[in-house]
């Protein structure tokens, strides 16, 4: 988790950019497949009109203190991006995650 960047945290820099470079695989044993976390990196790189964002605070420590900290990131509770036209009526993680 060192050099976990505060903005984009599933994007470049993030545990799961260097989990993909290191060619690393993701089990999910009883997990549902909207638990996925590394398919928001997918999100987080895809370069594509209407990606959704969200800023919120969050209190962190810092050098023992709580203080509170503004972060910026894809919006992974709604979606980056809106996938009703390709999926409308099922969970998009799922679909993604179906073999052919």
């Amino acid at each position: 988790m060192d050099e976990h960047p505060w903005d984009d945290p599933h994007g470049p820099g993030s545990p799961l950019a260097r989990l993909v470079a290191l060619g690393g695989r993701v089990l999910l044993l009883g997990a549902p497949l909207d638990t996925l976390t590394l398919l928001h990196h997918a999100e987080a790189l895809a370069e594509a009109p209407g990606k959704r964002f969200v800023d919120y605070e969050q209190p962190i420590l810092v050098d023992g203190e709580r203080v509170w900290r503004r972060f910026h990131d894809i919006d992974s509770e709604e979606g980056a991006f809106d996938y009703s036209a390709v999926v409308p009526d099922e969970e998009a993680f799922t679909l993604f995650m179906r073999r052919p």
